[in-house]
């Protein structure tokens, strides 16, 4: 429990004792008595065990209420598209619509949009503003002295120097974890190169355009000094200039579908406003000294070049030929002198990277190098461990504004916008991406300390001012730092967490602002953090619960409809205190570059899902489409139930995977409840011990479904405190599915009451709609790996064989019998749940007296629909109004009954089978 301020946890003593440890966080925070600690139930059931034990310890800890009282928002039931690992936090405007666009195109429409960190105008203290740093600066300074005594001039440009440093850097942290402490700092820098490396993967060639003699381009359109074309307001764009009406301003009203936004360099500013070109880093800072908003970040590759006409050739030429051969020496000798320092100091910083990497971040904790490492990060290296969290990722970052930033400044906005000194304009993004991509939900991501180092206070901010922040240097308390030791020199120890006085203020304005611009909720991330700062703020339950109760106020306040997902939120101080909010992640992230984290996911949303359960829909996360375990990613979401949504970079895409989760409208077909392991798997090691597969359960409204996973082979390890593979190839192991193994199945005769009764089921799941006034005794199952149906008893099993990271889905229906023909509705072949496409199913007997039977199933979406029948119908109808005739094939021996739902045909209708 968690009761007050202190936060209690668990700690393993032997095989048969545990020890309770009792930390507030806050020394001014003692007692010698605690009251509530410890909340103890038994039962039988395991899973209404655990519904019943966490939502009693809650409401004695937080006041979370149950899940099954809060209101769910509609987006767990449509297709999403998260930022995150496709852009990280280089998203832009223009970055969404090519996401968008991508999957649009494809036939797979998001319906909800997250935009995840990089909207917010954020920056780092003062004294880290400027790169390239000092130490850049002198090292540069020092080559350009020596080229000046060999007498040779060295290019005045820093681009050689640091790309050496990136690369080499880059290159020798490609073997780092990015689950491991190093390797979260490096996020922005690691994550940078990998998108340069899709953006070749998926760029075209583009052609040259067409040029006169004189060298002009030919046409009336220049990207400099261009003249907008006269068009249509409101009409579908194919390029950049048909978006711009007479006044040379972005049209709101233009359709951006089909729009092709690959290739350009240019800002959207520089375009629509050549002559501020040269202003614009200049005005930026101006704007930054006088409100404290994010300053301009200096980099050559920004500004585009622009071709000198020929008669401003002629004014710089002179009587030396341009590529003389002292000249040409000159430049090769300056770009290999650049190189060699900027890679000598890239093998230094790497040399220190390493020595982390493999001597202080697998230490144990108080051993000497975590000892070593945690004086040095307080004391001599805390300067240079600032820069370089400063200069590598944006954890030492603080909210500078409450709005977004210029890469929001219109649709067409791109990375480099940041730097133009632009007034954003989300709203217009906004329109526009409901406009050409009809987008129903749209979230932005924010921290429940706003911003990972919280908010900037007034001396770095002015304009943040109103808020009155506080710099407050978090302090892990000894059991913390026990399972991570590297949280002993994380940002928000050594650079501290801008605190809020009142983060209900804080909340509200940002909140109200996003829903002014058209915004339905938020993503409010890295929750887990703010307790640590409980160090001076009371303890971190005391904190914690200021945070939530604030954010739920928010939340409830600008975004109807429950719109909130809570991220990074395990610790018990957070999770009692989801009073409202109803949807909660149910692991760590997901790491697309982290090759053993991808089965360890899905155990932990599986097994995390029997505790949070009782208190949100657990949250499975975002995954690649494209990717080696994308496949068993998207069994694992089909089985949830919880949100479907990916974060693939814009054009990278495996449709046919996608399709066989997302409907043509952007729905999808998700089970009821929260997914969690079968009773036979919740106490086995299904990720070390060579011999156990993972089953999960779930239910849809007319059947059941038990996914398995082979995740042998790589899981967290403790000592290490990073994902490890431990075994490259694990071997095949086979397990049973039971129709047992879906747990409202268990109660199923018990509850069974007769026809049309609402208690079919358990509780927990609702009624299969049949007619039928015997309960089921057999059941139909159908594997989706083998396509394979067999029809069992509650007790007999259904065999399964998967090699190393494959996963198969069964689906299980009941069979119930109606005057003689004994049927069970099984669903959609071609989508991985399919058995979620009948949403009812009723047999009724014909009025007149005869043996004639027909069942009727609303089915939603199109393909080929299963069913076990029996006997082999007369006819079958679908389609509007039910009038149109079914292809239908039905084999006696196995009792399959295919029915074919054309493409071209309604999503939603009533499916008809006459017997």
């Amino acid at each position: 429990m968690c009761r007050g301020p202190a936060d209690h946890s668990r700690q393993p003593v032997d095989e048969d004792m545990l020890k309770l440890r009792i930390e507030s966080g806050d020394a001014a925070v003692a007692a010698a008595h605690w009251e509530d600690a410890v909340y103890v139930a038994a039962g039988h059931d395991p899973f209404e065990l655990a519904e019943r034990a966490v939502c009693q310890a809650a409401a004695l800890s937080g006041g979370a209420r149950p899940r099954r009282e809060k209101i769910m928002p509609p987006t767990l039931d449509v297709f999403g598209w998260c930022t995150w690992d496709a852009f990280y936090s280089r998203v832009s405007a223009r970055g969404l619509h090519q996401g968008l666009a991508t999957l649009c195109r494809a036939g797979v429409p998001p319906k909800l949009l997250i935009i995840d960190d990089g909207w917010q105008m954020t920056d780092v203290d003062k004294k880290y503003r400027e790169p390239p740093t000092t130490r850049m600066i002198k090292e540069q300074e020092m080559l350009r002295e020596m080229f000046k005594n060999m007498n040779l001039e060295i290019e005045n440009s820093s681009d050689e120097y640091l790309e050496a440093q990136v690369q080499l850097l880059y290159r020798g942290l490609k073997d780092i974890a990015p689950s491991s402490s190093i390797g979260m700092a490096l996020a922005t820098l690691t994550g940078d190169e990998q998108q340069t490396e899709l953006q070749r993967k998926v760029k075209k060639p583009k052609k040259l355009p067409a040029t006169s003699p004189s060298g002009k381009k030919s046409g009336s359109s220049q990207m400099f000094g261009m003249q907008p074309s006269r068009r249509r307001s409101g009409s579908q764009c194919e390029n950049l200039e048909e978006c711009l009406v007479d006044d040379g301003k972005f049209d709101e009203a233009a359709d951006l579908s089909n729009i092709d936004l690959e290739g350009t360099t240019f800002t959207t500013s520089e375009i629509l406003e050549p002559n501020s070109r040269q202003e614009g880093l200049v005005t930026t800072q101006k704007r930054y000294d006088a409100e404290g908003l994010e300053g301009p970040r200096q980099r050559t590759t920004l500004v585009p070049r622009q071709e000198a006409e020929p008669k401003d050739a002629e004014i710089v030429q002179d009587d030396r030929p341009v590529w003389s051969i002292r000249r040409a020496l000159t430049v090769l000798i300056s770009t290999l002198a650049q190189r060699l320092a900027g890679g000598v100091v890239g093998l230094g910083t790497l040399a220190i990277v390493k020595f982390y990497q493999y001597v202080v971040d697998p230490a144990a904790p108080n051993t000497w190098p975590t000892r070593f490492f945690t004086w040095a990060a307080a004391g001599p290296i805390r300067s240079p461990l600032l820069e370089f969290f400063a200069n590598s990722g944006d954890f030492t970052r603080r909210l500078t504004g409450v709005r977004a930033n210029a890469k929001f400044f219109t649709p067409l906005a791109g990375p480099a916008d940041y730097f133009s000194g632009r007034t954003e304009d989300l709203g217009a993004v906004v329109k526009s991406l409901r406009k050409s991509f009809g987008i129903e939900y749209i979230y932005a991501w924010h921290g429940l300390s706003a911003y990972w180092s919280g908010v900037a206070p007034a001396s770095e901010a002015p304009g943040m001012a109103k808020y009155n922040a506080r710099i407050l240097f978090a302090q892990p308390t000894p059991g913390l730092a026990e399972i991570e030791p590297s949280m002993s020199w994380n940002p928000s120890v050594i650079s501290g967490v801008g605190a809020p006085e009142d983060p209900a203020v804080l909340f509200n304005d940002m909140h109200s602002y996003l829903a002014s611009s058209g915004l339905s909720g938020v993503k409010v991330d890295c929750q887990a953090g703010v307790g640590v700062i409980g160090s001076s703020l009371g303890g971190g339950g005391a904190v914690a619960l200021k945070y939530h109760n604030a954010l739920e106020d928010s939340i409830r306040n600008n975004f109807p409809g429950n719109h909130c997902i809570n991220c990074m939120c395990h610790s018990t101080e957070n999770l009692y205190r989801h009073r409202d909010t109803a949807v909660a992640r149910a692991s760590d992230d997901f790491y697309p570059r982290d090759p053993g984290s991808s089965t360890p996911h899905i155990a932990a949303c599986a097994f995390n899902s029997t505790f949070l359960s009782a208190l949100t829909q657990p949250d499975w996360d975002m995954f690649h489409s494209q990717h080696p375990a994308a496949t068993m990613h998207a069994t694992a979401r089909a089985v949830s139930g919880s949100s479907v949504y990916v974060s693939d970079f814009p054009g990278i895409h495996d449709i046919s995977l996608l399709k066989r989760l997302v409907l043509p409208d952007g729905r999808v077909l998700r089970a009821l409840l929260p997914g969690r392991p079968t009773r036979d798997s919740l106490f086995c090691d299904v990720l070390r011990d060579n011999r156990s597969l993972l089953k999960v359960w779930n239910v849809n409204p007319c059947n059941g479904i038990v996914a398995v996973f082979n995740l042998q082979g790589s899981s967290w390890d403790r000592v290490r405190r990073q994902y490890v593979v431990h075994d490259a190839s694990p071997p095949s192991l086979s397990a049973v599915v039971r129709p047992h193994d879906v747990e409202s199945f268990r109660s199923l005769q018990q509850h069974w009451s007769g026809p049309g009764s609402s208690s079919n089921s358990s509780s927990d799941s609702s009624s299969n709609g049949s007619t039928s006034s015997q309960p089921p005794s057999e059941f139909a199952c159908y594997s989706n790996q083998t396509k394979q149906l067999l029809r069992c008893s509650m007790d007999d099993g259904f065999p399964v064989e998967l090699a190393g990271g494959q996963a198969a889905l069964i689906t299980v229906a009941p069979i119930t019998k109606h005057s003689g023909v004994e049927f069970a509705p099984l669903g959609l072949t071609n989508m991985l749940n399919g058995g979620g496409a009948i949403r009812s199913m009723e047999a009724r007997q014909s009025d007149n007296g005869s043996s004639s039977l027909t069942v009727r199933m609303d089915v939603r979406g199109t393909g080929e629909l299963l069913a076990y029948s029996s006997h082999q119908p007369d006819a079958v109808y679908g389609g509007e109004r039910g009038m149109r005739c079914l292809a239908y094939d039905h084999d006696p021996a196995s009792g399959q009954l295919f029915i074919e739902l054309p493409p071209e045909g309604l999503l939603d209708q009533t499916v008809s089978i006459h017997f």
